[in-house]
């Protein structure tokens, strides 16, 4: 790290400010500043690294990902969301999907009020909940809402095989990078229902690959929620095509490669 001839690249997955000890500390050594360049892997990472290390390198490169390929049987996918609707006909419910260890960041109790709220309106909702539930205070607190239409499933390899059987993926982080799940809901034609966190603003396009809320409020969640559901069935195949749409241009494994090779080469070659 100390030869002046070594190049580093290092990528920047989240909030800023979980790096700030350690950028603070390579903005004092000038030496060292100049021979790392800083990879922001959303937009916004980008600008809140440029406004409070504006002599440091850096440049923006979006996560990427391939296509997420079924590791499971359609009729397994089935049988799980059957779990979750009971004995109500499929195209009777509104399925949703949130995958995550259930912790302060992901703040699931907002989701879980958002729903049983929601659920007076439109009784036929359905949410799923993958992750971990080691957190005992917190499943604890979500279970408290007594939201029967909101179902934690535990922790399941290749969660994103059962976004195929969902209508959209809901985040309700406080916090986030640009988290690898609303990639793969991209890429298999899943609108983005999110607060505002980290790079989900940038991820999402409101009324385009889904939407996402003013603020991290329950009022402002429940009518984002709501924007969803008043869609009708061409608007929703609309914003399924500019899911999948979003994912090639911006996040499909290939286009980011190139730009990672061409980084690297312009990094090498100085």
């Amino acid at each position: 790290v100390f030869n002046r001839r070594t190049k580093i690249i290092h990528t920047i997955h989240s909030n800023i400010s979980v790096w700030h000890p350690i950028l603070k500390w390579i903005n004092k050594l000038r030496f060292l500043s100049k021979s790392i360049t800083h990879v922001c892997i959303s937009r916004s990472i980008e600008e809140a690294f440029r406004k409070n290390y504006p002599k440091l390198k850096g440049c923006q490169i979006n996560n990427g990902i391939t296509a997420h390929v079924l590791s499971r049987k359609q009729e397994d996918i089935n049988l799980f969301w059957k779990k979750v609707y009971g004995e109500r006909k499929t195209k009777e419910c509104i399925k949703l999907l949130a995958i995550g260890n259930v912790s302060g960041f992901k703040n699931f109790i907002l989701l879980a009020n958002a729903i049983k709220l929601i659920e007076q309106k439109h009784p036929n909702i359905k949410c799923a909940l993958i992750g971990r539930t080691d957190n005992e205070i917190l499943v604890s607190e979500i279970n408290s809402v007594r939201n029967k239409n909101l179902k934690l499933m535990g922790a399941l390899t290749n969660a994103a095989d059962f976004l195929t059987g969902a209508d959209a993926l809901v985040i309700s982080s406080s916090q986030e990078g640009m988290p690898i799940v609303a990639l793969e809901a991209l890429s298999l034609s899943k609108p983005i229902i999110s607060t505002p966190a980290g790079g989900m603003v940038d991820i999402v396009v409101d009324g385009q690959n889904g939407f996402i809320s003013r603020n991290f409020e329950l009022e402002s969640y429940i009518e984002t929620i709501e924007k969803y559901l008043s869609l009708n069935e061409n608007q929703i195949a609309q914003m399924q095509k500019g899911a999948y749409e979003t994912f090639l241009k911006n996040y499909e494994i290939e286009g980011v490669s190139k730009q990672y090779f061409n980084l690297y080469t312009n990094v090498v070659g100085k």
